[in-house]
């Protein structure tokens, strides 16, 4: 039997902040015909000390785009998840082919063009669960919009460990002629950078990523955790999303929530409620249950906006001044 509606045919549970990692029964198991890809684009640390931060963005929003060329040509929705300095998404069998060829071509673009080291791997799903990891999925969201895709992303670590250390995972260039003056990586995934400010006077955006550790009940409870902190703390801004409208007839959903094995959220208050937040972090982090980093700043910003369907697109949200990429930086310090 096909799975390649498998995501599609997927029900879509009512995007509820206190309950979005409370039941995993909601979360379904990946196809084992399957595949993962993974992005990480290598040394973006340094691109952000540069201010090339911008350069890591487009490669990874890039990445996505091969990918939904590939599906939507077929009528075929994939889940994705986009990280920042790179992407992770599933797709079926019969895209094999197609996306592998085009990831090749983004290699290149990536080494002759922006000057940048973009590690691609391919994963069967069948081998992530071989190594005795979860790999489920739960898709939220209202109906007759676009759903957002959360990840049970116990794997993750150890998929991004076997792009980064060059196995049998690891894509590299495959094609050596080609011309990337004529490669565009923009056709579902376009640039827009548009800056948004807070609704209410007085509120900043806070960009949190958070890594639970292994003394933790388990990640999914972490994430529980500290989502219900952020609606007390921040219950406005729950109540407007994942779904605004940006003065125009599409429907946006921004990502501002995403687990890629790090729960990666973002979310607007008054500066008591971002301080209360920090201390609450402080805690669980003192006690040992998880590490985290942060940005604060007084903007957030669309990056990208992706064509999901005629209707709908999502944007690609982060904060103004490297958002994810600056609150990475203290996590890493933190990691050692």
């Amino acid at each position: 039997m096909s799975t390649e509606q498998f995501y599609s045919e997927l029900p879509i549970h009512p995007f509820i902040a206190t309950t979005l990692f409370t039941d995993e029964t909601q979360f379904v198991d990946m196809p084992t015909d399957w595949y993962v890809l993974c992005t990480d684009v290598e040394g973006s640390t340094t691109f952000y000390l540069e201010g090339r931060w911008a350069i890591v963005n487009k490669l990874a929003a890039a990445g996505i785009d091969v990918v939904l060329r590939a599906s939507i040509a077929r009528g075929i929705e994939i889940p994705y998840v986009y990280g920042g300095d790179g992407i992770l998404a599933c797709f079926p069998p019969t895209l094999l082919k197609e996306v592998s060829y085009e990831l090749a071509h983004l290699y290149q673009y990536g080494h002759a063009v922006c000057g940048a080291n973009l590690r691609i791997g391919i994963v069967p799903v069948k081998d992530v669960k071989r190594a005795g990891f979860n790999f489920r999925i739960k898709r939220v969201g209202s109906i007759g919009t676009i759903s957002h895709t959360l990840f049970d992303d116990s794997a993750f670590t150890w998929i991004e460990s076997m792009i980064k250390n060059n196995s049998e995972y690891a894509l590299t260039s495959m094609l050596t002629n080609v011309d990337v003056s004529r490669l565009k990586y923009d056709q579902y995934v376009l640039p827009v950078w548009q800056k948004l400010q807070t609704v209410y006077d007085g509120e900043e955006y806070l960009a949190l990523i958070v890594l639970p550790t292994e003394q933790s009940a388990g990640h999914l409870d972490v994430y529980n955790t500290i989502l219900e902190q952020l609606h007390i703390h921040t219950p406005r801004f729950f109540e407007a999303h994942p779904i605004i409208s940006l003065e125009r007839d599409d429907v946006f959903s921004l990502d501002f929530i995403k687990t890629d094995g790090a729960l990666k959220i973002i979310v607007s208050g008054h500066q008591a409620s971002i301080s209360a937040i920090l201390e609450y972090m402080d805690s669980l982090e003192q006690d040992g249950l998880l590490l985290y980093g942060h940005t604060i700043s007084k903007s957030s910003i669309i990056t990208y906006v992706i064509k999901e369907s005629a209707d709908y697109m999502a944007g690609l949200l982060d904060l103004d001044d490297g958002g994810y990429v600056a609150a990475a930086q203290e996590l890493k310090r933190k990691m050692g």
